[in-house]
C-alpha cells in the first residue's frame, strides 16, 4: 500500500528531481556575470587614446550542443593622450587631451564550448557590438538646474573575437536547481568602426561568474547564498 501510494504522489508531483552529477556535461546552463575590463590600443589609435579600465556585466547560456551565446555591456573609462582626435562639427568642438573619454559596447557574442567537464570550460566566441566612444563637450545644456555639457559622440559598430576561460570552484546543490561559481578570464581582440575612425585593441577581463540549471526556480533567488 505505501509503495502504491508514493507511485502516486511521485506520478502527480510538480517537482523534478535535479541533476546531481558534476561530471561530463551538464546542458542548457544560465548564466549571470559580472567583470573588470582592461583595454588597449594599438596603431594610430593608441597615440591618441590611453588604455582604458573598466567594468562589464550580462548573462549567457549554453545549449546541450555546447552553443555559448553571451548577451551584455560593457564601459570603459580613460582620457585622451593628444588633441586632435576628432572634431566635431556639431558642436564645433575639438576633443581635448586629459579630458575623460569613455567607451561603450552593448554585444552578443556566440561561441562553442571547446572543454567542458567539472572544473574547466574553455570557450572560444565571435561576436557583433553597438558601440560608442564619448566625451563631454564645452557646451552647457540650458535649462538645467546643475552643471551639465551636451556629449559629443562617435557610434558606430565593433566587431570581436576570442576566448573565455572558467575555473569552477564551486558546485552548490539545492533541492531543484545546480548553481555553478566560476572565476572567469577572457581575451579578445576587437575592431571598432565609429563614424570615421577605426580602432584596434586587445581586451582583457576578470569576472565573478555564475550559472544554473533550473528546474522551478530562478537562479537569481540563490545569488546572496554565494557572497
Amino acid at each position: 500500500k505505501y509503495e502504491e501510494a508514493l507511485k502516486s504522489d511521485l506520478k502527480y508531483t510538480k517537482r523534478r528531481e535535479p541533476d546531481l552529477s558534476l561530471a561530463g556535461r551538464v546542458p542548457d546552463m544560465l548564466g549571470m556575470y559580472f567583470s573588470y575590463v582592461h583595454e588597449s590600443f594599438i596603431g594610430n589609435t593608441s597615440d591618441y587614446l590611453k588604455p582604458m579600465n573598466g567594468i562589464s556585466l550580462g548573462f549567457d547560456y549554453i545549449n546541450k550542443k555546447d552553443w555559448y551565446f553571451d548577451l551584455g555591456m560593457s564601459f570603459a573609462f580613460s582620457s585622451l593622450k593628444a588633441g586632435g582626435f576628432y572634431h566635431d562639427n556639431q558642436y564645433n568642438y575639438d576633443w581635448t587631451a586629459g579630458k575623460s573619454t569613455n567607451h561603450m559596447r552593448m554585444y552578443l557574442n556566440i561561441g562553442h564550448a571547446a572543454k567542458l567537464d567539472q572544473y574547466y570550460r574553455i570557450i572560444p566566441f565571435a561576436g557583433i557590438a553597438y558601440a560608442s566612444l564619448i566625451q563631454s563637450t564645452d557646451t552647457q545644456i540650458p535649462n538645467k538646474k546643475n552643471e551639465s555639457f551636451y556629449s559629443s559622440e562617435l557610434n558606430g559598430v565593433s566587431f570581436m573575437a576570442g576566448v573565455n576561460a572558467d575555473w569552477i570552484f564551486r558546485h552548490s546543490i539545492f533541492p531543484d536547481e545546480r548553481l555553478d561559481s566560476s572565476l572567469r578570464f577572457k581575451l579578445f581582440g576587437a575592431y571598432d568602426k565609429l563614424g570615421d575612425k577605426s580602432m584596434w585593441s586587445v581586451n582583457f577581463g576578470v569576472a565573478i561568474h555564475l550559472n544554473a540549471k533550473t528546474y522551478n526556480a530562478p537562479m537569481f533567488i540563490y545569488i546572496p547564498i554565494i557572497i
